[in-house]
Formats: structure tokens, sequence, C-alpha cells
């Protein structure tokens, strides 16, 4: 089983406040396969570019996920190595500017762990890895909560049976935060009981007084609750955890951006339609208006031009014509009277 003394390296899940031990090779059990001395050194540069990436350095995050996507291809049956990747792609989602990259890369994180957990579910390092991943994500869009519950009351439980396995200021950080995540699923009972065990457990004032202000507000509500998604308490009970804030603030407001980016997108892609649209429907009601309006115009113009030109067409045609209708009968006529013999007198 890895080793889960904290003393050496402190490694967080996307909070630099929450701290992880170092994976230390040398202390693997007999019974696991020991990996070659290549493989311990990539995964320590790993580990150590994680730790810079969970304190903000966003080059680190993506060097150790170049560093442990190339670890995974020559080690493929490494599930410590699987959960640092797993690890590292919640990092990247909390750097991606999109609500739904964020969403996409931790779901596929999630999803990476949870297969580490079930190849090794013994291993305590991969266990801490996911539990307090699945912590820092707000139970309203992951619904990791019990994720939490479980990793931790094994860590718990691991730690008792095995005094020092984790120092005894970390153990306490986990009883703690166990306790909010029963009190995000309203299980108010199995919170206060956890924060009870601090009175004795740690003299870190900051916990003191945080788990003091925890069970006040517990004072008259039920011992379990039903708690609905949509409540801001129960998205993220501990305020003070930046990243925890952080990822339930940009939800909203990248969903918000990208509602009114469509919506431009839609206005500026609206506007030459309807003018095309406008001049495509124009032409032809233009034609069908002018055409409509043309017939009783040209009749017109046809009766008006067709009289005036009917009478000059008979005063200059006519006119010849019926003179020489006139005159050529004139002449026969004439001749015929000239060729008729005259009539004797009796």
């Amino acid at each position: 089983m890895t080793n889960l003394n904290p003393k050496n390296i402190e490694v967080s899940a996307l909070n630099e406040n929450t701290t992880l031990p170092e994976y230390n090779p040398s202390t693997e059990s007999d019974q696991e396969p020991v990996h070659s001395a290549p493989f311990n050194e990539r995964l320590a540069q790993a580990i150590k570019l994680h730790k810079e990436g969970v304190a903000g350095n966003v080059t680190a995050v993506q060097e150790a996920h170049r560093l442990l996507t190339r670890l995974r291809f020559d080690y493929p049956d490494s599930p410590l190595a699987d959960a640092f990747y797993g690890s590292t792609m919640i990092l990247i989602a909390r750097d991606k500017p999109k609500s739904l990259d964020k969403l996409r890369w931790s779901n596929n994180g999630l999803e990476i762990l949870d297969k580490a957990v079930a190849t090794a579910p013994q291993d305590g390092m991969i266990r801490l890895l996911r539990g307090k991943n699945a912590y820092n994500l707000p139970e309203e869009y992951f619904h990791r909560t019990q994720t939490v519950i479980e990793d931790y009351t094994f860590l718990i439980d691991q730690h008792i049976r095995q005094e020092g396995i984790l120092e005894t200021e970390e153990y306490s950080k986990l009883i703690y935060e166990l306790g909010e995540a029963y009190q995000r699923i309203g299980r108010n009972k199995d919170a206060a009981e956890c924060w009870r065990r601090l009175e004795n457990q740690t003299q870190n004032p900051e916990l003191q007084q945080l788990y003091k202000q925890n069970l006040q507000s517990l004072e008259g509500k039920p011992e379990i609750e039903n708690i609905t998604n949509d409540s801001p308490t129960s998205i993220l009970i501990g305020a003070t955890r930046t990243v925890g804030n952080a990822l339930l603030s940009w939800v909203e407001q990248e969903k918000e951006k990208e509602r009114a980016k469509e919506r431009a997108r839609e206005r500026a892609k609206g506007r030459p339609i309807g003018k095309a649209i406008g001049r495509a429907k124009g032409r032809p009601i233009g034609k069908a208006i002018g055409r409509a309006k043309g017939r009783p115009i040209g009749k017109a113009i046809e009766k008006t031009l067709g009289k005036t030109l009917g009478k000059t067409l008979g005063k200059t045609i006519g006119r010849p014509i019926g003179r020489a209708i006139v005159s050529a009968k004139g002449k026969a006529i004439g001749k015929t009277n000239e060729v008729r013999p005259k009539q004797s007198k009796k």
C-alpha cells in the first residue's frame, strides 16, 4: 500500500490549504509489484508539478498532465498514476474559462479517480486524492458528498487501526471536513458528533473556532434534515474554501456569459437575413403592385391614345382614300355615261 506519511511533501487537491502525503516508493508493500526506478522518478516529478499546480501554477498543471499521460501509456497498470492523472484533470477544469469545459473535465477526472479506487480500494493515497477532490466540488453540480464520506471514513478508520499513518493535524482536518460533508446532505447528528470529537483532538485555533461555530448553527435543527441542492448553504458549507466557492460562482457566471453571447450572435445573424428577406420579398411584391397598378393605367393610356390615333389616322388616311374612291367612282360613272347610247326621240 502507498505510504501515507505526510512529513515529506504536501500535495493539494484543488485547494492550497489541503495537504496530501508524499508518494514514497521505498515503503511499498512486498505484496505489490515494485515499479522500475524510471517510473518512480517520473511519478515523483509529476507529483511535484501537481503540487505547484494546486498552488495556482497553470503551466505546472499542463506539464503534469503531459507527464502523467505519457507515464500511463508506458505503465498502464498503475492505479496511483491514474489517480494523480484524474486529480490533474480536475485542476485543468479549475483553469478552464467556460463552465461546460469545467464540468466535462471535472467529471472525467472523477471517473478516473473512481476507477483507481476500484482497482486499489485499500490504497490510502488514492482514497485521499479522490476524497479531497470530491470535498472541494460543489454538491449541487457533482453530487459527490457521499464519496467524501466514504473515503474520509476509510482514512479515519485506517488511522485508528494503524496509528501514525496521518499526522495529528491532517487527521483533525479530515474529521472536521467529514462533519461538513455530513452537514451538506442534512445529517446533522453525524456532523455534530464529528465536531465534538475535535474538542479533545485539536489545538488548532482556526479549527476550534470553526467547529464551535458549526455546532452553534446546528442548535434547534433536526438530526436529519432535507437539504435541497439549490440552497446556497447546501452547495458549499466551507465558505473559507476558495476553490469550492469559485467552482460554484463560475458556473452561473459562465452560463450567463454564454447566453449573452448567443443572444448577440442571433441578433447579428438576424439583421442581414432580415434585410435580405425584405429585399427578396419586396421584389415580387413590387412587381405585383406594378402589374396591378399598370393594367388600369395601360388601359387608360390605350383608350386615350387609341381614340386620338384613330381620329388622326381617320383624318390622315381616310380623306385621301375617300377622295380616291369618290374620284374613281366619278370617273367610272362618267365613262359609263359616255358609252351608253343616246335614245332616239320618238
